[in-house]
């Protein structure tokens, strides 16, 4: 299911911005990223079934996180208030 993104949103400034750029940004390690990945495979070998979500207020409405692939090889893990990126290499 595609979620239809808003253009624009407010910013915490107040300001009316591209939705692009309205997120907070947040920068996972390599090691990080693994480290998830492990345990959802395990939990996948199990047959568990793996929701992330966003516990934050301003997530209210739709708290699931949205994983996007991006044009350098990143991925980016996405909710309605910040962007948690993945960098390759880091």
């Amino acid at each position: 299911m595609v979620r239809a993104e808003p253009a624009f949103r407010e910013h915490a400034s107040g300001l009316i911005v591209p939705a692009d750029i309205s997120r907070e940004r947040e920068i996972w390690t390599k090691a990080e990223w693994k480290a998830l990945d492990k345990v959802t495979a395990f939990l996948a070998s199990k047959r568990i079934a793996v929701f992330l979500g966003c516990e934050h207020d301003d997530c209210k409405a739709d708290r699931r996180l949205e994983r996007v692939r991006r044009p350098d090889g990143g991925v980016t893990l996405q909710c309605g208030h910040k962007e948690r990126h993945v960098i390759p290499g880091i």
